[in-house]
Formats: structure tokens, sequence, C-alpha cells
């Protein structure tokens, strides 16, 4: 009998792909149904990319349960259930480290950036009502910077991470190009910066650490709930095809987000790397 399963669920398997290919009906090629945007999840840090499974897993929630020929269902449950057992265990090897000093050091790091991000949001809304109208105007143009990224204190840490990045830029700029002369912004910015930092170098200790520890283990779990993801993705992109986007209309686009937010992170470390080797063949 399992044997007989296997067959159907391979042949299941079988017949999208075949689908895909000889009609077009695939994601590329429709324009007319919601996909989940692929991204190259391989980049993410290991602290990045549980994040970001957790978050899916999560979000899984909202997929459809009934509605669907029982295969598709089972196909949709059988890759649901793989997702969801291998960040399980990838959970399961990290949650040891949650006492070590490191990861102590990166949650106050972390605390210390958000009471940082806080005093100078503070700092802006409060200087927007000074009796000197250029300075009060320029605080304006602060806070609507500070105001256009939002607070990102409540985000998942990597997340943080580049938006206080973005946000850093942005208001240096600001200061570079004069439209903040007279503000005395500079201390905030540069307090900011600091804790930024330190929770960067913290975070990366940390993840040294952890790559130092049951390194095989870890990879491979890391692995494999990578590519249970993207399995997953792929399940949900065809049986929207197949189905129709209505039932998954609200996953995808919430999934999206999240997806939009990892390229951001990769964006910026990117560009931080680029400007890194700029200073030093400068």
């Amino acid at each position: 009998m399992k044997c007989c399963s296997a067959l159907i669920f391979a042949f299941f398997d079988l017949f999208f792909i075949s689908r895909d290919v000889i009609f077009g009906f695939g994601w590329e090629k429709s324009g007319q149904m919601k996909k989940i945007n692929k991204f190259y999840i391989a980049s993410l840090h290991l602290e990045e990319v549980f994040g970001f499974h957790c978050q899916v897993v999560s979000l899984t929630e909202e997929l459809p349960s009934a509605g669907f020929p029982e295969i598709s269902l089972q196909h949709l449950r059988r890759q649901l259930d793989a997702y969801q057992a291998a960040v399980t265990r990838l959970d399961d090897l990290l949650s040891a480290d949650t006492l070590s000093p490191l990861s102590k050091q990166v949650i106050a790091a972390n605390k210390e950036r958000g009471h940082a991000w806080r005093r100078l949001n503070a700092f802006a809304k409060a200087m927007k009502a000074c009796p000197e109208a250029s300075v009060a105007a320029a605080a304006g143009r602060a806070k609507a910077v500070i105001d256009k990224y939002g607070n990102p204190t409540y985000l998942p840490q990597l997340q943080e991470s580049a938006i206080l990045y973005s946000l850093l830029q942005e208001l240096r700029a600001s200061l570079a190009a004069g439209d903040l002369e007279g503000l005395g912004i500079e201390v905030w910015l540069d307090d900011l910066e600091a804790k930024e930092n330190a929770y960067s170098s913290a975070s990366k200790k940390r993840l040294a650490e952890l790559s130092s520890r049951q390194v095989g283990a870890v990879q491979q779990a890391r692995r494999s709930a990578d590519a249970a993801y993207r399995n997953l993705v792929e399940g949900v992109n065809l049986l929207a095809t197949l189905h129709g986007d209505a039932s998954f209309a609200d996953f995808i686009s919430r999934l999206n987000v999240m997806v939009a937010e990892e390229k951001e992170v990769l964006k910026g470390r990117a560009t931080r790397r680029e400007n890194k080797e700029t200073q030093e063949e400068a």
C-alpha cells in the first residue's frame, strides 16, 4: 500500500512538471496567477535563515486544508509536514545555544540599538518645536525620513539591521546636503551607528560560535530546511496554477513581503561590502 501511495505522489509530481513543460502553464509564462517570488535563500546567514523559516512556518497556518481534490491536499500536506519537520530539527540543534554568553551579548546589543533609535526619534520629534524656524524645519525633514522607515525595533533582528542601515545612509546624505544644518543630529546618528555596529559584531561572533558547534549537523539541517522550503514554494505555486490562486492569495502575498525584506537584507549587505572594498582600494 505504501508503495502504491508513493507511486501516486510521484505521478502527481511528474504530472505537474510535465504540465508546465508541455502546455506552458509555468509561473514564468502565466502572468495572471499570483506566485511566491524566489530568492537565493542560501545567501542568508544562519540566524537570518532560521528566523525566516520560523516566520514561514507560522504563516503556513493560512494555507487551505480543504476545498481541493484529496490528492492535491495530500501533496500539499506532505510538503508542509516535511518543511515543518526540517525547521523543527534545525531549531532543536540551535536551541542549546540560547544560554551562551555570546547569545546574551547579542540580546543586550539588540536592546541598546533599540534604545538608540528611540533617542534619535525622540530628539527629532522634540526639535520640531524649536523656536528657531530653520532648526524646526530641519527637524521636520529628519522626522519625515525616520517616519518613512517606521519603527524597526519590533521587527526580526536582521530586518531591523537592514532598516537601520538604510535610515542612517539617508539621514547622513541629508546631513551632507545641508538639509539638516543647525539641527545637531550628528551625535544621535553616531550613537545609533555605534550601537548597530556593536550588535553586528556580537551577532557575527555568535554566528561563528554556532558554526563551530555541531557544524556538520547544523549545516545539514539548514540545507534540509532550505530544500523543504523550496519544495513547499514550488508546490504552492503549482497548486495555485492548477486550482486558481484565490485560496492561496493571502499566503502568497504575505510571504512575498517577507521575501522582499530578505532581499533588502542581502542587498544592504552587498552594498556595505562594495563600499568597504571601495574604501580599501582608495
